[in-house]
């Protein structure tokens, strides 16, 4: 998909989640969640010409992603994913 890439977070808790991230090019959707679900990370194409990292707090975790320079391609390892 020239437009980016999703891929899946299983996140259980109790309680009430949000998730937030400071990067403008990675979205989680749904966005507050609850319960056990599986949330939907999107990260759009590196356009950019430079590696670029972003940080995802859900909930308490962390979820640490990091894309090479014109990369759509996402491998996700538990809590950090890598695009290269």
């Amino acid at each position: 998909n020239s437009a980016g890439l999703s891929y899946e977070i299983l996140v259980d808790t109790a309680t009430e989640w949000t998730a937030s991230t400071e990067a403008a090019w990675v979205t989680v959707t749904p966005n507050p969640g609850r319960g056990q679900i599986l949330a939907l990370v999107t990260v759009q194409r590196n356009d950019t010409g430079q590696t670029r990292e972003a940080t995802i707090s859900i909930g308490s975790a962390t979820h640490r992603v990091t894309q090479s320079p014109g990369a759509v391609d996402l491998l996700a390892f538990g809590n950090q994913a890598s695009a290269g």
